[in-house]
Parts: structure tokens; C-alpha cells; sequence
């Protein structure tokens, strides 16, 4: 392994571990990022934002805009090879193809189900941890077997799980090539 798949996979293992994760974390006994929507504040180091405070936040996502557009410029498309959300999963799924490989007849049947089931399993993660940003997580998690979600909550997990599972065995790159607005505006 060359020193650019190793950062690949660096920034790779940085970004899954920072999406899913961030949910789980905590500062003084709250979440550490919560956009709490029927509270209309957004919670964020133990701050509470209101949302008509956010004016600052949104200076700031345009800055975090702009300097990725300087980036980009300078060193090439560093956001698509290695941080853009649809690259890290599609590098999962195959890295997770690699490894389901299995040799003979019987392998040959029973791959493409367990590849299924654990690309189906991520994918019900990633619903559950994007909707854990909105909603607390550990409600989420104690609900689901219990089926004792809200409809909403129930409704996006589905939609997520649904979404991811979809998006990256049967498109891809065409998600790049068609879909995102980034790879339009660059040169």
C-alpha cells in the first residue's frame, strides 16, 4: 500500500469514526451536537443556539465553503478523493466486497447474501446515527428493537437506511458524475 491509500484509508477511518460517533459524545450530561428542531436551538459544546442566533454558524459554514473552494483550487479535488461522503462509503463497500470474496460453489451462493446483510446493516447504522444528530441517539437505539420510535424518527431511519443502501450498490460514481453540484463548479 502506497503512502496516498494509506491517507485514503486514514482520512477515511477519520471521517466514519467522526459521523458515527459524534452522536455518542457528551459535554456535561448533554450531547456534544444536537439539532434539537422542536426546540428550535442547536446544541453544541453544552451552547445553546437558538435558531434565529445562527447567523454566525452560517458565516461560518460559508467560510468552511470558501476555503474548501481555495483548497481545491490549489491542491486539486481533495474533498472528492478522500473526505466527500459518497467516496467514503463507496470505498467501504468495496473494501467490504474484498472481504466477503469467497471461493467455490457454496461461497459463490452465500456471498452476495452476506454482502447484503452487512452493507444492509451499515446502512441501518448510518439511518440511526444521521437521524441520532436530530433526536437523542440512545433513544434511538433502545426504541428500535422495541419498535418504540416516533414516526418520524421511524420514518427517516428508513428513508437513511433505505438512502445509503440504495446509493451505494447501485450507483456509485454516477452520484459524482450526475448528482453533485461540487464536481460542476470545479475545473
Amino acid at each position: 500500500m502506497n503512502r496516498r491509500h494509506l491517507l485514503q484509508w486514514l482520512v477515511l477511518a477519520a471521517m466514519l469514526g467522526l459521523f458515527y460517533g459524534l452522536p455518542w459524545l457528551r459535554w456535561r450530561g448533554a450531547a456534544l451536537l444536537l439539532f434539537d428542531i422542536e426546540a428550535r436551538h442547536i446544541r453544541f459544546f453544552g451552547l445553546d443556539l437558538r435558531m434565529d442566533a445562527v447567523l454566525p454558524m452560517l458565516w461560518l459554514a460559508l467560510a468552511a465553503l470558501a476555503a474548501l473552494c481555495l483548497v481545491t483550487s490549489l491542491y486539486g479535488r481533495l474533498w472528492c478523493a478522500y473526505a466527500c461522503p459518497q467516496t467514503v462509503l463507496t470505498r467501504l463497500h468495496r473494501a467490504l466486497q474484498r472481504i466477503t470474496t469467497l471461493n467455490g460453489l457454496a461461497g459463490a451462493r452465500i456471498e452476495p447474501v452476506l454482502r447484503h446483510a452487512l452493507w444492509a446493516a451499515i446502512a441501518l447504522w448510518t439511518g440511526i446515527t444521521f437521524v441520532g444528530y436530530f433526536s437523542p441517539v440512545e433513544g434511538l437505539v433502545t426504541g428500535l428493537p422495541a419498535l418504540a420510535l416516533g414516526r418520524w424518527e421511524a420514518f427517516w431511519i428508513a428513508f437513511y437506511a433505505f438512502a445509503t443502501w440504495a446509493n451505494v450498490l447501485f450507483l456509485h460514481e454516477r452520484v459524482c458524475t450526475y448528482l453533485c453540484p461540487y464536481s460542476r463548479v470545479q475545473p
